[in-house]
């Protein structure tokens, strides 16, 4: 109609996008690396994940206006939200690549004291090396773009978090001990200790294209009730990888309140980025993109961060701490240069005197698993507990353990994080000129968790039934002299990880349990037996009973 109110389109200004770090110089200082983009014949370089970038779209002065202000009252309109009336954003974003031919090599690239130019040349890139002569940029109105790019609420508006401090309603769900974290451990940031996580209700297993996993929603719910009523994390930021509202994690996610956890719906496809017809598809893009979403959004407003899946847990074993945000504080108190603490990583084995059939002749009935050809996991009995079987004492082998390692992190440090490595840090700005390790950061900024005093993570990654098919052939049983590396259940031994190694755990004098006919191959810790097992199905039922 005529007298309805019409939008005006007003054009607000021009930025140039900047970045945190020069992702050429973050390639250029990692040992051994090769060009950025290389040719197939030449292999990709592995020496740093450049797939993720963040760039920085400054807010423009608004075209025309005299008061030196205006850009200031513009960023903090958008910092407050006021841009967002009803839902609806009121300021959108053209993003203008400025496209350049590819560089496949280190032709005219230099930096400010970097590159080994001789005496009195130039130090800047040089683009005719590299592009020629004749290259010409378009215009900007003549430049392709994708456009009316909203600009929503800050996250932490967007999700509704403002103090961490839990409702009463909450307090019935969380340990007393976190629900006032220690002063000061914060500093001066909304949260201490929060957790990203990026899941999907279902998933192909990696390296398996036909079988899926389906256990997430039961795995999530165990998770987030240890983290965050036990370890003592204030948030998680849950990325739901689902596709769909129908199949989501919501229903898990709703049980926690939102000042504890947030859901964010990530429906980006899981792209393959290997080879064609690679029998490994868990090449996750969407994985990587969500973690530098969550550290980007969130990192912000948190003193440590860590990156996980659904099937980790982080313990901690010295008898001195309560949970792992307790040793945490002490870290923070005593370790003023530590920015990573490394967890290293081996997978546990299902313990096998806590399964039970799977096989269709004997579900139905009360029989030895050593009568069955199948096993799976007792759904009564948490993944925690399950799983509690580490393949290698502790300390985890030093030569292999590393290379699938998860960290807690400090996010205004790291730049940069890549599942299991910190990539680039703020080294990169204050130390141009070193080089940098591959998978490492320097000490003192990284160091390796001590498994024995401090911590360790706890890897429960699924061993489905079809993977315990003949366990019987594949598992060594007393007395035979044979390789058992196919075996995939854990036969626990009668010592145990923890303070107290040689002593014997519950049941094992007894010789009832299956497990008693087959040689040992994993060691259950201590402290899950006596401790957090308990605790953990403890508040797994009180979380049943309040839902109920």
């Amino acid at each position: 109609k005529n007298d309805e109110p019409r939008l005006k389109k007003l054009i607000l200004g021009e930025t140039l996008s900047n970045y945190p770090y020069n992702p050429e110089l973050a390639n250029y200082r990692k040992r051994g690396s090769k060009e950025m983009l290389t040719s197939l014949e030449k292999g990709h370089d592995e020496q740093i994940w450049n797939s993720i970038y963040t760039v920085r779209c400054p807010v423009p002065k608004l075209m025309g206006g005299n008061n030196n202000t205006i850009n200031e009252t513009l960023s903090s309109i958008i910092a407050s939200g006021g841009s967002v009336v009803n839902d609806i954003p009121s300021l959108y974003m053209d993003l203008v690549p400025i496209r350049t031919p590819v560089r496949k090599n280190r032709d005219g690239f230099g930096l400010p004291g970097i590159t080994k130019s001789p005496p009195g040349s130039s130090p800047l890139f040089d683009p005719k090396p590299a592009w020629g002569d004749a290259h010409v940029l378009p215009r900007i109105e003549a430049s392709g773009r994708w456009i009316n790019i909203p600009i929503c609420l800050p996250p932490m508006l967007e999700l509704g978090i403002g103090s961490p401090i839990p409702t009463e309603a909450e307090r019935l769900r969380v340990p007393k001990e976190i629900t006032n974290p220690s002063p000061g451990h914060a500093q001066n940031k909304t949260h201490f200790l929060v957790a990203c996580v990026w899941a999907a209700q279902s998933f192909p297993t990696r390296g398996q294209t036909t079988d899926t996993d389906s256990s997430t929603s039961a795995r999530l719910e165990e998770f987030l009730t240890y983290h965050i009523q036990l370890g003592g994390f204030d948030h998680v930021y849950v990325y739901d990888n689902s596709g769909t509202d129908s199949s989501s994690l919501a229903a898990v996610t709703d049980l926690f309140s939102s000042n504890l956890v947030s859901r964010i719906p990530w429906p980006h496809r899981v792209c393959n980025n290997n080879r064609p017809m690679n029998a490994n598809p868990g090449e996750r893009s969407s994985q990587y993109a969500a973690e530098n979403s969550c550290r980007a959004r969130y990192g912000s407003d948190t003193t440590w961060m860590a990156s996980l899946d659904v099937d980790e847990y982080l313990i901690p074993t010295g008898k001195q701490w309560k949970n792992l945000r307790h040793w945490l504080e002490h870290v923070t108190d005593h370790e003023e240069s530590t920015k990573i603490l490394s967890f290293f990583q081996t997978r546990a084995l299902p313990n096998i005197d806590l399964m039970i059939s799977c096989d269709k002749n004997f579900i139905a009935k009360n029989v030895n698993v050593l009568n069955s050809t199948c096993l799976m996991k007792d759904p009564q009995i948490s993944f925690m507990n399950t799983y509690n079987c580490e393949p290698t004492t502790h300390p985890k082998p030093q030569s292999w353990a590393w290379r699938a390692k998860k960290q807690i992190y400090r996010p205004d440090f790291v730049l940069n994080h890549f599942v299991h490595y910190s990539i680039v840090t703020r080294q990169i700005l204050d130390r141009p000129r070193e080089t940098s390790l591959r998978f490492y950061e320097r000490a003192p900024f990284e160091r390796r968790v001590n498994e024995l005093t401090e911590g360790f993570l706890l890897h429960t990654k699924t061993t489905g039934p079809e993977m315990t098919l003949k366990w019987q052939e594949k598992c060594l049983r007393k007395g035979v002299d044979s390789d058992n590396s196919s075996c995939k259940l854990g036969i626990p031994s009668h010592k145990s990880l923890g303070e107290e190694m040689n002593t014997l755990e519950r049941g094992d004098e007894d010789g009832t349990e299956p497990s008693n006919a087959f040689e040992s191959n994993c060691f259950r810790h201590s402290r899950i037996i006596n401790e957090w097992g308990p605790k953990l199905e403890a508040a797994l039922h009180s979380l049943k009973e309040l839902d109920n």
